[in-house]
């Protein structure tokens, strides 16, 4: 009997501890948006708007992975090449992959746009 009670309250409690919390489905963040509970990515930013752009231009973002980060020049220009341009659509994201040779850990297919 008291294995079975000791069973009965571990599982119940596996049960609690595994259930889903609850989170907003996204934070608005000025005029960019990114989607926290989405399986991909929400692309939907202005130029120079994404939250992704470090100090809001390429030429800031840039220097400041070369000056502030182990990340390499190309790496950063790559990076903010993708991060700092506008982005609404799929034809946005593959051809401003392709332009800055840049692979981020998401298609472009998968993710959500405007």
């Amino acid at each position: 009997m008291k294995f079975s009670t000791c069973f009965t309250t571990a599982l119940f409690l596996s049960g609690i501890i595994a259930s889903p919390i609850s989170t907003p489905d996204s934070v608005e963040n000025g005029t960019s948006t990114v989607h926290q509970a989405s399986k991909f990515p929400y692309l939907c930013f202005d130029q120079n708007k994404s939250s992704f752009c470090k100090d809001g231009s390429y030429r800031k973002c840039t220097e400041y992975y070369r000056d502030h980060t182990d990340a390499d020049s190309i790496y950063g220009g790559k990076y903010c090449g993708f991060w700092c341009n506008e982005i609404k659509n799929v034809n946005d994201c593959k051809s401003i992959k392709k332009l800055y040779d840049f692979h981020p850990n998401f298609a472009c297919d998968d993710a959500q746009y405007c």
